[in-house]
């Protein structure tokens, strides 16, 4: 979200950011028809869910959502901003998952595993996602293949 042209350092709109998470929401949905999955609709993760557009989003497509961030400022703000949406549940993680096992439907996290300090960090999260998705479930989650080496660097994390 933080990547778009002119919304940086709270340029967004409210609607404008809601918005932005239904239409992702929405072309997710349309390409896991394609699949066929998830097959049931029960329960969705957002992990690394932020400020929630996503969550929100998913929330008209499955019977309940979790979203999950490892910021309980983050949290705390996305819990203020749906407030009206009843089957969002928000809560924060110290980077594992506490669900149950078989717990999902569809688990999605875009912009999250890059940020893990190493690749054994990224494959124990990943386990942990495919550990709570249920059979038939639906997966989906973004890990670049290459990054600059300006992101790749990024002092500020390391300091």
């Amino acid at each position: 979200v933080l990547t778009e042209p002119g919304k940086r350092c709270a340029g967004w709109d409210r609607q404008d950011l809601l918005r932005s998470g239904e239409i992702e929401i929405e072309r997710l949905m349309a390409a896991a028809k394609e699949f066929g999955l998830p097959r049931t609709r029960d329960a969705a993760l957002d992990f690394g869910c932020g400020l929630g557009r996503l969550t929100r989003a998913l929330a008209r497509h499955f019977g309940q959502v979790w979203g999950v961030d490892i910021s309980p400022r983050m949290v705390e703000q996305a819990r203020e901003l749906h407030r009206d949406v009843p089957n969002c549940t928000f809560q924060a993680t110290d980077g594992g998952l506490t669900f149950p096992d078989a717990r999902f439907d569809l688990i999605y996290s875009v912009l999250v595993l890059q940020h893990q300090p190493t690749r054994a960090a990224i494959r124990a999260m990943v386990r942990d996602l495919v550990r709570t998705l249920r059979p038939g479930g639906l997966l989906c989650f973004q890990l670049p293949s290459r990054l600059p080496l300006r992101r790749r660097v990024q002092l500020r994390r390391r300091l």
